[in-house]
């Protein structure tokens, strides 16, 4: 069959059950972490539009760097612009070890880096918070000049 199923799941991934199932997995505090964090990364992989809300939710959440990691990776294969604002405006009140991921994620798409670059250029991130490996990939996909007004 050319449908995929999810083996530790068990379910099939076109199936409505199956991505509600996921999303309120992902979303349970009660959940254990390392199956909160492979639903997270199927939510991902599947770019479920219903999961998108909580992820986002769970990337600025106060909850463990772990998980906040797995969110933000995971929202990396969707497409919505939204994604791009949301980490740009939380990005400082993300904790040290979760801001390479939000950055990498935002540096992976035109618009989201877009966001990011305004966000230099007003003053609202510190141009020291962009690594040099962010602002390389920036550079390999998006105009120059919009980078030398950001002066990163």
């Amino acid at each position: 069959s050319s449908r995929r199923r999810h083996t530790r799941f068990k379910c099939d991934w076109s199936s409505d059950v199956c991505s509600s199932d996921l999303v309120r997995l992902m979303m349970s505090g009660s959940a254990k972490l390392e199956e909160r964090l492979e639903s997270m990364r199927t939510l991902g992989e599947m770019r479920e539009p219903s999961a998108m809300p909580g992820l986002l939710e769970l990337a600025g959440a106060d909850g463990a760097a772990p998980l906040r990691r797995a969110a933000i990776s995971a929202l990396a294969g969707y497409t919505n612009e939204v994604i791009g604002t949301r980490l740009t405006e939380r990005l400082l009140l993300m904790p040290l070890d979760v801001r390479p991921a939000a950055l990498a994620v935002l540096g992976s798409r035109a618009e989201w880096t877009r966001d990011l670059l305004r966000a230099v250029e007003s003053g609202r991130v510190p141009p020291a918070l962009v690594s040099g490996e962010v602002v390389a990939r920036i550079k390999q996909s998006t105009d120059t000049t919009e980078i030398g007004r950001a002066h990163v």
